[in-house]
């Protein structure tokens, strides 16, 4: 049962929950010379996506290794930085789920505990200011973590850098095995569906 009066910290996730899911092969020309979506390449290099999310390869290993595991050259129209920028340029905030974590601040600590790429995870702290939203953040390529939600690592780095006890804590996400992951380590959970959805919910469960 929900027990708003314990909350101390509330703990976000970023793609899909702060903003929109990116998309590591959002390039157009290596959609359409392989002819696949990018769930179907993600399926077929999930082994080196895994890698990258976990921060064991940097994008300028990743990238190539892709291209490789296709059979694919560098060209003028598809390549390491061309893939990186189309990557990038998925990362599209929700402001007002960041305007919400600032007005949340003023009673609870906030965290970010988010599954990035390294690549990914340098682009959004240029251009956010996360002294404005969170009090800590914990990434699945930190080198101190290197693992995914939904490994326990994750949620108990998150609390220790917060100082708050799993009890104490909401999190929110939009991935169920997420969000069971983080009650079962002992947190309260609140699956994000949308901005609307996330916003009344938030406030109904806080009030």
């Amino acid at each position: 049962m929900f027990d708003d009066k314990k909350i101390r910290a509330i703990i976000f996730d970023w793609g899909g929950t702060c903003g929109e899911d990116s998309e590591p092969f959002a390039l157009q020309s290596l959609l359409q010379t392989l002819g696949k979506t990018p769930d179907e390449i993600s399926y077929v290099v999930r082994d080196l996506l895994d890698d990258f999310y976990k921060g064991k390869i940097s994008s300028d290993l990743f990238w190539p290794r892709v291209l490789e595991r296709f059979g694919l050259l560098e060209t003028q129209d598809m390549n390491c930085v061309l893939l990186s920028a189309a990557y990038l340029s998925t990362c599209r905030p929700f402001d007002e789920i960041l305007g919400s974590i600032i007005e949340l601040r003023k009673k609870y600590k906030t965290g970010l505990l988010s599954n990035l790429t390294p690549l990914m995870r340098d682009h959004i702290r240029k251009q956010e200011s996360w002294f404005d939203y969170f009090d800590a953040e914990v990434y699945s390529c930190d080198s101190n973590i290197m693992e995914r939600k939904p490994d326990i690592s994750m949620y108990n780095a998150i609390t220790k850098k917060l100082g708050v006890s799993p009890e104490n804590c909401l999190f929110i996400d939009n991935t169920s095995h997420n969000v069971i992951a983080a009650k079962d380590f002992g947190m309260q959970g609140l699956l994000f569906t949308s901005v609307a959805q996330c916003l009344a919910d938030t406030a109904a469960l806080l009030q």
